[in-house]
């Protein structure tokens, strides 16, 4: 931690020095929690997820806190579900192409977690490298590795394709993102999850409004479910900067 502490106050300081910044946030509403094709939490209760993305014009350096909380069910937990930490760097390595490579560093809290009933730490570390290029579909693969409670792997290939809605160039576009994972976790390696989502970006002055619907199939020897829909509504704003 003091590492991640040390080094993320070392980059901001680079990144300040050499580019102006810029602050963008959102907060979104979720009828649920699944990641990496797993629910999280309490099944089919309403959340809360905000964000706060800093970023360092031309550097490549970005920084991001995000966190997740149940407004449903709160006797079973007190203040934030999770409190997420993302160190980003990206680098485009060409221009023709559009390929970039990004490299960064997530630090996972959860400030709930009773360590004793699941035997958990309250955070866990998860470096990750990747690699996307510039096209109408926007293909990525990006590898994480889990080092404290998860102890493994996570691969995953994704790619998303924009189809306008209406004309004009302020025409709204339903996004349609899909992605498929490998995993290392509990004792399997192998197929992890398979996830669609489909959403449409709105915008009202400077705020965007995003609208969204998600399915996940994943591998239940790894997570409790095989199959979970969900849905939300994302609103952002920019605070400020370049």
């Amino acid at each position: 931690m003091k590492f991640f502490l040390g080094l993320l106050v070392g980059l901001m300081i680079v990144g300040t020095v050499h580019a102006q910044t810029s602050v963008n946030a959102s907060i979104g509403g979720f009828s649920g929690y699944i990641w990496r094709g797993g629910i999280l939490g309490a099944d089919n209760k309403a959340l809360l997820q905000p964000s706060v993305t800093l970023g360092f014009g031309d550097s490549g350096l970005s920084f991001n806190v995000w966190g997740s909380f149940f407004v449903q069910s709160r006797t079973a937990t007190k203040g934030a579900d999770e409190l997420d930490f993302t160190l980003d760097y990206t680098k485009t390595l060409s221009e023709e192409s559009g390929m970039s490579v990004s490299i960064g560093y997530v630090q996972y809290t959860f400030p709930s977690l009773d360590t004793k009933v699941t035997g958990l730490d309250k955070h866990t570390e998860e470096p990750y490298i990747g690699i996307s290029l510039a096209n109408p579909v926007s293909p990525s693969v990006k590898f994480y590795y889990d080092f404290n409670n998860a102890d493994g792997w996570y691969l995953v290939a994704s790619g998303s394709y924009a189809i306008p809605i209406g004309e004009g160039e302020d025409a709204p576009a339903l996004n349609i993102g899909v992605s498929a994972a490998a995993s290392s976790y509990v004792g399997k390696t192998g197929f992890n999850d398979v996830t669609a989502t489909a959403s449409v970006g709105l915008t009202a002055g400077r705020f965007t409004i995003s609208p969204m619907a998600g399915f996940s199939y994943a591998d239940s020897k790894i997570n409790i479910d095989k199959s979970s829909f969900w849905g939300g509504v994302t609103i952002g704003i920019p605070l400020g900067g370049e």
